[in-house]
This record gives C-alpha cells, sequence and structure tokens, in this order.
C-alpha cells in the first residue's frame, strides 16, 4: 500500500505498507480521542513534536537566522551558508575553524 500524508503534519510525506508483513488498520480522525501528556514537562509530547519536526525538509533555501538571541550572525557565515543550500541538498555538515559559528547556525 504506497500512502502520501495530506495533513499538516504529514503532508506530502510518502510510506510504502508492505501488506502480507503489516497490519493495515484504517483509522478515523473523527473518532481519534485526545490524550492528556502527563508527563514531566510535556517531555513525550516534546519528543513525539521534535520527531516529527526533524522528518520534514528545509521550507527554503535561505537561512533562518531569526531569534538567535544574543548571538549576531556575521555576513561571511550567512554568504557561505546561502550558497551551500543552493547547490547541496538542504543536509549539510559545516565544518571550519573553532569558533566561527557552526552551533549557532545549527540551532
Amino acid at each position: 500500500m504506497h500512502c502520501v500524508g495530506v495533513d499538516d503534519l504529514v503532508r506530502g510525506h510518502e510510506s510504502i505498507f508492505l501488506t502480507h508483513l503489516d497490519e493495515i488498520i484504517p483509522v478515523d480522525p473523527r473518532k481519534t480521542k485526545l490524550i492528556k501528556d502527563e508527563s514531566n514537562g510535556y517531555k513525550l509530547s516534546k519528543l513525539f513534536l521534535g520527531a516529527q519536526l526533524r522528518q520534514m525538509p528545509a521550507a527554503g533555501i535561505q537561512p533562518d537566522i531569526n531569534g538567535l538571541g544574543v548571538f549576531k550572525a556575521m555576513n561571511f557565515q550567512v554568504d557561505t551558508v546561502s550558497r551551500a543550500l543552493k547547490q547541496l541538498r538542504p543536509r549539510l555538515l559545516l565544518a571550519d575553524a573553532v569558533g566561527l559559528g557552526k552551533t549557532i547556525q545549527v540551532g
């Protein structure tokens, strides 16, 4: 069975299920019941949402430098990442000298 997601959480995500190996159980969203996350600090909900977000590709080719707090992105950092995103797939490893802002850019 070949499926493509249609809601906001999985839109465009494709999955293939082998009906001989997986039991396919249709789910009616109207019958879905919400349950309260009783974990400390909503850890289970945050873990689930984080895992879902990591499966989604980047939305654009411009680096998102908003919300860096006290850190200020330098022009050479933004330019380098912008060029890399235009030429490569969105998954990059930034590796250069110590103290040039790799951790801030990844965050």
